[in-house]
């Protein structure tokens, strides 16, 4: 057993807690995860989601029950609200190149963007069934994912939608609600979890970037276990996919191909169970999560196995 290894013992350890891990991940290597900044303390049940950052190293992320989207500044930690819409529910926030924020509206059905202070909210893309998630190619076109349907109704979808915002493509059928997605360094594989399925796919395209690829354009790469399930998605310049699982307070790390790496524990995981999302800054290895529980709502840092991935919004 590595010695960075915390055993699976069941016992009130902060990092362990009682909530299992996998026998096929228990013993893999462990990161910890320590509380960072505490955004709500505890109360009733308010996820966070979502994390995104701008040029100037600011974070933002969401607050998808109350509908805001909050702005955190270096080097003081400031937090703001900049949007605050209780007629919606943000489930994402991805930056564009162009400096504006582009927030997935799940609630509302649509892709809303806004320059970085909450004005000149806009439509972007309308009537597609409860977006979760987004994610930006390096030419500006962006895949975004359907939070629809349950293990035995696979109603989601996957779609691209044009860098002019006018072509919107249907990518692939039959999730059982998809969540996460993020895409390869150099572009090649998309990846996307199937929440309510409980897996990870990664697929490959032709130069259209809609159609998959003959024979290994969709594959299931990795099946997770216990109760749903993997959430956001992020990958490092190296290509590892950190695979945040609700309600497991913890992110699994696998490379590029499914095989899982490590585990993330969050501090005190068992108060902060609904671990939804993790990024890294740009420009270094700071890893970040958000996650909820009965502890209330906070951010984790945590260090990462590479450095962050050049987004769009960098380029």
């Amino acid at each position: 057993m590595n010695s960075n290894n915390l055993p699976n013992s069941g016992k009130k350890d902060k990092w362990i807690g009682t909530m299992p891990l996998p026998p096929s991940e228990a013993n893999l290597k462990v990161i910890k995860a320590t509380r960072w900044i505490q955004v709500y303390e505890p109360g009733p049940p308010c996820d966070l989601e979502g994390i995104g950052f701008d040029r100037s190293g600011n974070m933002y992320f969401v607050v998808p029950p109350q509908g805001l989207v909050k702005k955190l500044t270096p080097p003081d930690t400031k937090l703001t609200t900049i949007y605050d819409n209780p007629a919606s529910q943000p489930s994402c926030v991805k930056v564009h190149k162009d400096g504006r924020l582009f927030i997935a509206d799940l609630k509302n059905s649509k892709v809303i963007a806004m320059n970085p202070d909450g004005s000149n909210v806009v439509d972007i893309v309308r009537n597609v069934h409860r977006i979760n998630d987004i994610i930006f190619d390096k030419h500006g076109n962006f895949y975004l994912t359907e939070m629809v349907g349950h293990a035995r109704s696979h109603g989601g979808r996957v779609l691209r939608v044009s860098a002019d915002f006018k072509e919107v493509d249907v990518v692939f059928e039959g999730f059982a609600s998809g969540n996460g997605i993020a895409l390869s360094p150099d572009d090649k594989y998309l990846y996307v979890t199937d929440f309510n399925g409980n897996e990870l796919i990664r697929a490959e395209f032709e130069a259209d970037g809609i159609t998959p690829a003959e024979y290994v354009g969709c594959d299931v790469i990795y099946r997770f276990t216990g109760p749903s399930g993997p959430d956001s998605t992020y990958v490092d310049s190296a290509g590892n996919i950190y695979q945040p699982l609700y309600r497991h307070g913890r992110v699994l790390i696998l490379d590029k191909d499914g095989f899982p790496l490590a585990n993330v524990l969050l501090e005190n995981r068992d108060n902060y169970l609904g671990s939804t999302a993790v990024s890294i800054k740009p420009g270094t290895n700071e890893g970040y999560i958000v996650a909820a529980g009965t502890g209330g709502a906070a951010i984790f840092r945590f260090e990462a196995l590479a450095k962050a991935i050049r987004m769009f919004s960098h380029r």
